[in-house]
């Protein structure tokens, strides 16, 4: 039956009105409920943001599962087995800022004690909460928006409706001791409105949607994945979740700057990450992170492990992202008590640094951006150092009308050859090499994330691709033939680009046809 909404009219308390010196004014349900969702949670910070309730109920194991249905029957769910409710904490917790700033134990990821119903109703208009406390039974509580809306009352609803049974007790059917389950139905921002279960391209973007959320949770909890003492176990859908660490510890080309601790529980550390040419494939494409290499660049803050902000320059000194920078990165640790200094925001997903930080990290900044700088820009300079001649670069920069342009050097010895041998064509060449200048996409190799690193390179020290034998090889040849001597030719060729990215080239150059058919010369 279909009640009228109830007015939220102002009371004045015990007192009668002609005493009082007050008014008790309510929020109104519907405006501050659709106000709540409208915070700016993405489907990924929504997830993570209940996933902190369930690491401060002390879970082990957190499953996650989202299934696709169509718009009206899709779902979503968090399933842990951490410290169950009983009925009066279940309620307290779906209560509208039931916790406040109330003191939290140590580990507790929570912040205002609004996450699970503002990151919920950001999400669907169904929030079920199941949950049983060690030796109790389950005991269920469901908001409904549109039942809110209808009433106009904050209508905390018994049970769960019936078409949610079921999933319910798929959910908890396995789980043998306390734990909770945070439900979602009639999903919001994950799947189309009014999509049918059969409508192939909502349910591809569905799942991409849902590949996004895991990627994002591998980074935001990577730290509790690898703790010794309380490894947390964290599964998207039967498959466990894999941490990304942003500073890529493993790698041993990785450049730490020295642990700074300019605050009391404050850490800094900058991180310079190998050029590309140091990394595999797929390390490079592990290290790019869920965004890419340009986006993820910046510093990382986390409390209590958790991450924060992943990849920002923090509005500090002008920074900002582009292709030079992309190797540094930096990580800032923080203590739960300088929530309020850090501005944090309710979603837990930006932070301001607080002025008495800015100068330390703007130098912190300033320092780790130099060097990966120098990292980026190593292959050139490395061969400035060692005095390349310039006829050993492919392309040369060009300054013309305060514009610079990148042209074939066509006083490379390959190239010069090339032209040489074939005068016949030397025009048709020349106007093909004219042609690859005037359409080299310089924009577009500035500003793509898998380039911006550097060029690609060799997956291994001592691995020298095929191509790259065979043009080194040729090069030695031309070379020899100009009278170069072999230990020279040999010198130059392992020095120039890209020949320079293989140590091994040196010692199999040395051992081919060409080089022994001069040994004389040595």
């Amino acid at each position: 039956m279909t009640r009228a909404p109830k007015a939220a009219a102002p009371t004045a308390g015990a007192r009668s009105s002609s005493e009082a010196t007050f008014d008790v004014v309510r929020p109104d349900p519907a405006g501050t409920i659709q106000s709540l969702a409208s915070l700016g949670y993405t489907p990924e910070s929504a997830v993570a943001d209940l996933i902190d309730n369930s690491i401060a109920a002390k879970a082990k194991r957190i499953r996650i599962e989202f299934r696709w249905e169509g718009a009206d029957e899709s779902w979503a769910a968090i399933v842990d087995d951490g410290e169950g409710m009983d009925e009066r904490a279940l309620i307290k917790g779906l209560t509208v800022g039931g916790r406040g700033l109330d003191a939290r134990a140590q580990d507790d990821l929570g912040r205002f004690g609004m996450g699970l119903k503002t990151a919920s109703f950001s999400q669907a208009r169904q929030l079920i909460v199941a949950s049983r406390p060690d030796k109790g039974s389950w005991i269920t509580r469901t908001w409904d928006v549109d039942h809110v809306l209808e009433v106009g009352d904050w209508e905390l609803m018994r049970g769960c409706p019936p078409p949610a049974a079921a999933i319910l007790d798929g959910l908890t059917g396995s789980m043998p001791g306390p734990g909770t389950v945070v439900l979602w139905r009639r999903l919001t921002r994950l799947a189309a409105s009014e999509s049918q279960p059969g409508d192939d391209w909502a349910k591809r973007e569905f799942h991409v949607l849902v590949e996004r959320i895991e990627r994002h949770l591998g980074m935001v909890f990577a730290r509790y994945f690898n703790k010794r003492s309380s490894r947390l176990v964290m599964e998207l859908n039967g498959r466990p979740i894999v941490g990304w660490d942003p500073f890529l510890a493993r790698n041993k080309f990785v450049e730490a700057l020295p642990l700074e601790r300019p605050l009391p529980g404050v850490t800094v550390q900058g991180f310079v990450l190998p050029h590309r040419s140091r990394l595999t494939d797929d390390e490079y494409i592990d290290g790019g992170g869920p965004r890419g290499w340009l986006d993820q660049q910046g510093f990382y803050v986390y409390r209590r492990d958790r991450l924060i902000v992943a990849g920002d320059w923090l509005k500090l000194g002008g920074f900002r992202k582009d292709e030079k920078h992309v190797l540094a990165r930096i990580a800032v640790d923080l203590p739960p008590e300088q929530d309020l200094e850090w501005a944090l925001d309710v979603k837990k997903s930006t932070a301001t640094p607080p002025p008495a930080l800015v100068r330390h990290l703007a130098r912190v900044g300033k320092a780790t951006r130099e060097r990966a700088g120098a990292v980026v820009s190593h292959r050139g300079r490395v061969v400035r150092d060692r005095q390349t001649s310039s006829e050993d670069f492919t392309w040369k920069t060009l300054i013309q009308f305060g514009q610079t342009r990148f042209v074939i050097n066509r006083e490379h010895a390959l190239i010069r050859e090339l032209l040489e041998r074939n005068s016949g064509v030397r025009s048709d060449l020349n106007a093909v090499l004219t042609m690859i200048e005037s359409t080299l996409p310089v924009g577009v190799i500035r500003t793509t994330p898998e380039t911006s690193a550097g060029l690609a390179g060799p997956s291994d020290d001592e691995i020298v691709p095929d191509d790259v034998l065979e043009m080194a090889s040729r090069m030695l040849e031309v070379l020899m033939n100009r009278r170069v001597k072999p230990a020279d030719a040999l010198a130059r060729v392992t020095r120039m680009p890209p020949f320079s990215d293989y140590p091994a080239l040196a010692s199999l150059l040395s051992g081919t046809d060409h080089a022994e058919s001069h040994g004389g010369d040595r």
